[in-house]
């Protein structure tokens, strides 16, 4: 979460009881970040595994 999120997150928890919701609110949007990142980032190791294998049989074909 960016250091400015974080900050109003503070601010609304320390107004108590009242933004309860809001809060919620904040993080289930910082929750649906996270997922992006993470499926981003499942999509680069894939790859990543893809490109290896490839080169593991370039260098048996090499050998």
């Amino acid at each position: 979460m960016p250091m400015e999120r974080m900050r109003y997150f503070a601010q609304l928890y320390q107004q108590g009881d009242e933004t309860l919701s809001e809060r919620r609110a904040v993080l289930l949007d910082h929750a649906a970040q996270l997922e992006k990142r993470r499926a981003a980032l499942d999509r680069c190791a894939e790859l990543l595994a893809y490109k290896l294998k490839r080169y593991d049989e370039l260098a048996k074909r090499a050998s």
